[in-house]
């Protein structure tokens, strides 16, 4: 009996001093190929070092157990001697990945979108990708209204499979000038950003499917949308159900368990209809939503009111590739 209870005792431990025991993550991370986010920096409010840190310390809360494929919008491409790793570096893009790296012990790398001749926003886009990836190049394009899709082409550095994964940050508009009530015939501010995300929808669309090459990974979109439920009549936006219609939206998987599933910051992966000479498929294990956006916390001792003002979302994939049919008929 004695000996049944020091089992149990130390089964317990067990549990205790290994969470991943309780809550799954053991055989999720047997399974997880990578991991994808989406992070709003909000480059311009406060604490932009120390809300770097507490982004990278909720991430690693969330998954402790690789770094994956991550999505920046609203990055400060200045130079960071205030990064807090102690080092300085040419963006919050690099800053991200180093506080990332020291946490997991992983290295990570990113990249940050060129600087368009075009571009009048302070805000730019970034990637970080974990070293289970090879940074292949990357490119920016605009899609218009002064906002940019940047492409990160990838290849894994065991598997071997390519992939294209996208950034991008649509337009948001509070306001409408009285000129533009007639030359363009806008009813109000957000009637113009429906109307503007459509138009850079409908580029980001033609610029992906011009990039897919056969063999490759379906591509990723993730970004900041602005865009869910049309905001005068509650139904979906035109330019989601334009986006819906090439690619998956991760988040209507979970529709049923979340009320708010039109939230403007998605993850977007291209439909086998869109891109049939695509190789393999994405298999959704779990997805990992972060709230930060009005949750106050704690960072190196001092309170911060909001580490963004968007919450992050993301989701754990599994890579399925099915073997070729032709090679399978040759073999038998």
């Amino acid at each position: 009996m004695i000996a049944y209870k020091n089992i149990i005792i130390i089964l317990l431990g067990i549990c205790i001093l290994t969470p991943t025991a309780l809550y799954g993550y053991g055989k999720e991370k047997k399974e997880v190929a990578f991991i994808v986010r989406t992070i709003n920096l909000h480059h311009s409010a406060a604490d932009y070092p120390l809300r770097i840190r507490g982004i990278a310390q909720e991430f690693y809360r969330n998954y402790p157990h690789q770094i994956g494929l991550i999505s920046i919008q609203e990055l400060k491409k200045r130079k960071m001697a205030d990064c807090l790793c102690g080092e300085s570096f040419d963006n919050g893009a690099k800053c991200l990945a180093a506080e990332l790296a020291l946490l997991y012990g992983q290295k990570a790398d990113a990249g940050i979108s060129d600087r368009h001749w075009l571009q009048q926003n302070a805000g730019g886009l970034g990637v970080i990708a974990d070293d289970t990836w090879k940074i292949i190049g990357t490119k920016t394009w605009s899609i218009g209204d002064d906002r940019f899709l940047m492409e990160m082409f990838l290849e894994h550095k065991t598997e071997g499979y390519r992939l294209r994964f996208y950034n991008t940050h649509l337009s948001i508009y509070g306001s409408v000038a009285w000129y533009e009530k007639f030359l363009y015939g806008y009813t109000s501010g957000k009637d113009k950003g429906q109307k503007k995300r459509s138009m850079q929808v409908s580029n980001i669309i033609e610029l992906v499917r011009d990039r897919a090459k056969p063999g490759e990974l379906p591509p990723i979109i993730a970004g900041d949308f602005n865009a869910g439920q049309n905001f005068v009549t509650g139904e979906t936006e035109v330019s989601v159900k334009m986006m819906e219609a090439h690619f998956q939206r991760q988040i209507d998987d979970f529709r049923n368990s979340c009320s708010d599933y039109t939230v403007t910051d998605q993850i977007y992966i291209g439909r086998k209809e869109t891109f049939p000479e695509s190789k393999g498929s994405f298999q959704l294990l779990k997805w990992h939503r972060i709230y930060m956006d009005k949750k106050p916390v704690v960072v190196g001792g001092k309170r911060i009111n909001e580490l963004s003002d968007h919450n992050t979302e993301g989701f754990s994939f599994k890579i399925i590739i099915k073997p070729d049919k032709e090679v399978q008929k040759r073999s038998q």
